[in-house]
C-alpha cells in the first residue's frame, strides 16, 4: 500500500485539514473583530495593560509636551516674533495676534514634526483666550467666536496646577479615528498660570499596532497547533482512529455550517482529547458569534430604517424652512423698495419746508415794508391836520373848496376802511399762517396759500397809501386855494381835521397790525429752521434703514442658499442609510446559512 493511501496519510491529512480549517476561520473572523480595533475607544490604561511598550510611548510623549510649555517661544507676551505676514488669516479667535497665529502654525508643526502619532498641537492663554495651533483648520471652519478656556482639557489641566492631565479618549470628528488628549498647564513668571498647552494623541495608530500584533500571534498560534496537531498523529495515529473518525464527523459537519452538532466527549485528557474540548469550545464560540452576527444585523437594519425615516422628516422640514426663508427674502426685498420709495418722498419734502422757508422771509420782509409805509402815512396825516388848522382861520371865502375837500375826505375815508380791513383780515391771515406752520411737518401747502394771501394784502395796502398820497397832495393844492376863504368854511375844515384824525388813529392800529405780524413771521421762520433740520435728520435715518434693508436681503439669499445644500446633505444621508439597510439584510441573510 503506498503511503498516501494508508490511514495514517488519511487521517495526519484529515487532522491537518480540520486543524487549519478552523484555525483559518477562527483566524480570519479575529482579524475582522480587531478591524474595529482601529476606531474604537480604549482607555489609555488598558491599552498599556495591552503592550506594556505603549508606556513609554505615553510617557515619550508627556516628556515632550513638557519641554515644549518650558520653551521660550511659548512666553507670547515677550518672546520677540518676526514682523512679517505670508498670508491672511480670519478664522481664528479675535483675540489671536495674527502674527503670532502664523508663527506658532510653523513652529508648533516643525516641533510636532518627529511625533509621528500627533494630530494637532496647540495652546490657549489665560488672559486673553488666545488660541495657537500647529494645524490651522480650512478658512470654512469659524473659529472666531471660540474660547478654548471653556473647554474640558483647558480646565482640567488648570485645575491640575502644573501636572499633566490625560482625557477620556474619544473619535475625532475631523479624522473620524480614536483620540486622546493630553494636556499641561504653564506658568508665568509670578507663578500664576499663564495657558494651558495640548496634544490630540492619535490612537488609531496603536490600535493598528495592537490589531498587527493579535494577528502575529494569531499565525503564530495557528502554525504551532498544526506542528503540534501532526506530531500527535504521527505518534498516536493507531490508537485513537475511532475517536479521531468521530471528531472527524464533528469537524465535517461544522465545515458545512452544521452547529448544531453535540459536543464530543473524551474521557481522556491528553493531546487528542484537548483537541476534541477546544473543538467544543470552538463551536460554542463559533454559535454565539453567528447568533451575535445575526441579532447585530437586524438591529442595524432596524437603526437603518429609523435613520432613513428620520432623514425623510428633516428633509421634509429643510424644505418647507427653505420656503419660509423664500418668503422672507422677498418681504425684505418689497421693504428696499418701500424705504427707497419713502425717502424720496421724504426728499420732496425736504425741498418744499426750503421753499416755504424762503417764502416766510419774502412776507417779514414785505411786513416790515408795509409797517415803514404806514408810519410814513401817519407822518402826512399829521401834516395834513396841522394844514387844516391853517386852513380854518380862512374857511369863511373857501366854502365850496372846502366843499369838495369834504368830499374827498369822505374818499379817504373810505380807503382807510379798506386799509383797516386789510388790517384786520392780515392779523386774521397771520394767525392762520402760524396753525398751518405748526402743521408744516406733514403737509405745508397751507402755508403756501396763507403767504399768498398776507402777499396779496401788502400789495393792497401799499395801492391804498398811494391813494391816500396822492388825495393828501390834492387837498394841500386847494387848502392853499382856500387861504384867502377859510373863514367861510371853518366848521367844515373842522369836520376835515376830526377825519383827519381819524384817519391817523387808522394808520396807527394798521402799523401795529402789519408790526404784529412780523413778529409772528420771524416766529414762523424759526419754526420753520427747526423743522428743516429735523427732516435731514429724518432723511439721513432713512438712508441707514435702506441699507439695513438691502443687508437683510443679502443674509437672507445666504441663508436660503446654505438651507439648499443641508437638503442635498441630508438627501445623500438617506440614500446612504438605504444602503447600509442593504448590507445588513444581505449580511443576515448570509448568517442564516449556519444551522444552530
Amino acid at each position: 500500500m503506498k503511503f498516501y493511501q494508508t490511514l495514517r496519510f488519511k487521517m495526519s491529512l484529515i487532522m491537518i485539514l480540520l486543524l487549519l480549517v478552523p484555525l483559518m476561520i477562527i483566524g480570519f473572523l479575529s482579524y475582522q473583530q480587531t478591524q474595529a480595533l482601529e476606531y474604537a475607544i480604549i482607555p489609555k490604561n488598558s491599552l498599556e495593560e495591552i503592550n506594556p511598550d505603549f508606556k513609554n510611548i505615553f510617557v515619550n510623549y508627556e516628556q515632550f509636551l513638557t519641554a515644549l510649555t518650558e520653551s521660550e517661544e511659548m512666553e507670547s507676551d515677550t518672546y520677540s516674533f518676526p514682523n512679517t505676514m505670508e498670508k491672511e488669516i480670519t478664522n481664528m479667535p479675535a483675540a489671536n495676534d495674527p502674527l503670532k497665529t502664523q508663527f506658532y502654525e510653523t513652529y508648533l508643526s516643525s516641533r510636532a514634526e518627529n511625533y509621528e502619532n500627533t494630530l494637532n498641537l496647540y495652546f490657549a492663554t489665560e488672559d486673553e483666550g488666545e488660541f495657537y495651533l500647529s494645524n490651522i483648520p480650512p478658512a470654512e471652519v469659524d473659529l472666531r467666536e471660540f474660547d478654548p478656556r471653556q473647554r474640558d482639557w483647558y480646565l482640567s489641566a488648570k485645575q491640575a496646577d502644573g501636572k499633566m492631565v490625560w482625557t477620556e479618549p474619544y473619535i475625532d470628528t475631523g479624522t473620524g479615528k480614536s483620540t486622546i488628549t493630553l494636556a499641561k498647564a504653564f506658568k508665568d513668571e509670578d507663578g500664576n498660570i499663564a495657558g494651558v498647552a495640548g496634544l490630540d494623541f492619535d490612537m488609531h495608530k496603536l490600535a493598528l499596532l495592537i490589531r498587527g500584533d493579535i494577528l502575529n500571534k494569531s499565525l503564530f498560534i495557528a502554525g504551532l497547533s498544526v506542528l503540534a496537531g501532526l506530531l500527535i498523529v504521527y505518534i498516536f495515529m493507531k490508537n485513537f482512529i475511532k475517536r479521531l473518525e468521530a471528531l472527524q464527523s464533528g469537524m465535517y459537519r461544522l465545515a458545512k455550517g452544521d452547529l448544531s452538532v453535540d459536543k464530543l466527549y473524551s474521557a481522556q485528557q491528553d493531546e487528542l482529547g484537548r483537541l476534541v474540548s477546544s473543538y467544543n469550545e470552538m463551536m460554542e464560540h463559533l454559535k454565539e458569534l453567528i447568533t451575535n452576527v445575526m441579532d447585530t444585523s437586524q438591529q442595524v437594519a432596524a437603526s437603518a430604517e429609523q435613520l432613513n425615516a428620520n432623514a425623510d422628516e428633516v428633509a421634509k422640514a429643510t424644505d418647507q424652512i427653505a420656503g419660509s426663508i423664500q418668503e422672507v427674502s422677498e418681504g425684505t426685498e418689497g421693504q428696499a423698495g418701500k424705504v427707497v420709495e419713502s425717502r424720496e418722498h421724504l426728499n420732496r419734502i425736504k425741498e418744499d419746508i426750503l421753499e416755504i422757508s424762503s417764502l416766510s422771509g419774502k412776507v417779514a420782509k414785505s411786513s416790515e415794508y408795509t409797517a415803514a409805509r404806514s408810519e410814513d402815512g401817519m407822518l402826512i396825516v399829521n401834516r395834513a391836520i396841522k394844514q387844516m388848522e391853517i386852513i380854518s382861520q380862512n374857511t369863511d371865502e373857501t366854502g365850496s373848496i372846502i366843499h369838495k375837500l369834504d368830499e374827498k375826505s369822505a374818499e379817504i375815508e373810505k380807503i382807510l376802511s379798506i386799509i383797516s380791513q386789510i388790517a384786520d383780515q392780515t392779523n386774521l391771515l397771520a394767525l392762520n399762517a402760524a396753525i398751518e406752520a405748526a402743521r408744516a411737518g406733514e403737509h405745508g401747502k397751507g402755508f403756501a396759500v396763507v403767504a399768498d394771501e398776507v402777499r396779496k394784502l401788502a400789495e393792497q395796502s401799499s395801492a391804498s397809501a398811494k391813494q391816500i398820497s396822492s388825495l393828501i397832495l390834492d387837498i394841500q393844492d386847494r387848502t392853499k386855494i382856500a387861504v384867502e376863504s377859510i373863514s367861510k368854511g371853518e366848521g367844515t375844515v373842522k369836520e376835515g381835521i376830526t377825519l383827519f384824525s381819524k384817519a391817523w388813529n387808522s394808520f396807527d392800529e394798521i402799523s401795529a397790525a402789519v408790526k404784529e405780524t412780523y413778529v409772528q413771521m420771524e416766529l414762523v421762520s424759526g419754526k420753520m429752521e427747526k423743522i428743516q433740520i429735523r427732516t435731514c435728520q429724518l432723511s439721513d435715518s432713512f438712508n441707514t434703514v435702506d441699507e439695513y434693508a438691502i443687508q437683510a436681503a443679502q443674509h437672507t439669499q445666504e441663508v436660503a442658499s446654505a438651507t439648499e445644500e443641508q437638503s442635498a446633505a441630508i438627501q445623500e444621508v438617506s440614500a446612504a442609510t438605504g444602503v447600509l439597510a442593504d448590507m445588513a439584510q444581505e449580511l443576515h441573510e448570509k448568517a442564516m446559512k449556519f444551522k444552530i
